[in-house]
């Protein structure tokens, strides 16, 4: 499948820009315990590991002590927890907001997810595994809000690539229909032909444009 390449994924400069996983923070939490406390250069607590299962799955992540100033932003979906679990609202939390990395698991212990959270939202790289270990989607989050999504097949067989704004497909996607690549143009989540394509096809020989102007020269 030729796909045009997503320089989102390919730019390690830019991929280290978006992951915001600062040293101190990797080396401080042990991934082992119910609640292991990270802490800054002053001797604060930070953040505090957290492992919960539910549904078949376990998860390992952190959450802040202490959510500090409430921001709320718009159309985007914050992730925090409470009372065990983890929820979702969007444009709201009522409980400790995820940061930092997070890791979901099956029970088997084959790693199915893993990406990383900002003050409750998505940020950075996200990625989703098969039980085979076979990478399935790998997606670039920004503030909280898709950027970019490519999904693969067990053969690692990219069969989409689309691109996001505002929560709506926009831009060039690339979906694999019947075994064949389609590449279809949107904006503001609608497909819609690109100007330089609707002259291309006006101007291209055996249009309806084209004979009629051959007609005329002809007489």
């Amino acid at each position: 499948m030729r796909a045009f390449i997503p320089t989102v994924f390919i730019s390690s400069r830019r991929k280290n820009k978006y992951w915001h996983t600062p040293m101190l923070i990797l080396f401080s939490c042990i991934l082992t315990g119910e609640a292991t406390i990270a802490q800054d250069g002053k001797g604060e607590n930070k953040i505090r590991s957290m492992n919960v299962t539910a549904e078949n799955y376990s998860s390992h992540f952190f959450i802040l002590n202490h959510n500090g100033e409430k921001d709320i932003k718009e159309n985007v979906t914050y992730f925090w927890y409470n009372a065990g679990k983890i929820h979702s609202n969007e444009e709201g939390y009522s409980g400790l907001l995820l940061h930092e990395k997070f890791q979901k698991y099956d029970m088997a212990g084959h790693m199915v997810q893993s990406g990383c959270f900002r003050r409750g939202l998505k940020i950075g790289i996200w990625k989703k595994w098969n039980n085979q270990g076979d990478l399935i989607e790998k997606a670039y989050w920004k503030k909280g809000r898709l950027k970019e999504r490519l999904r693969y097949s067990a053969k690692n067989k990219l069969i989409s690539h689309t691109q996001y704004k505002n929560g709506r497909l926009d831009g060039k996607c690339l979906i694999q229909k019947n075994e064949k690549d389609t590449v279809i143009y949107y904006r503001r989540g609608e497909p819609y032909t690109p100007l330089l394509k609707k002259l291309k096809r006006l101007l291209a020989p055996g249009t309806e444009h084209n004979k009629s102007e051959t007609d005329t020269t002809d007489h």
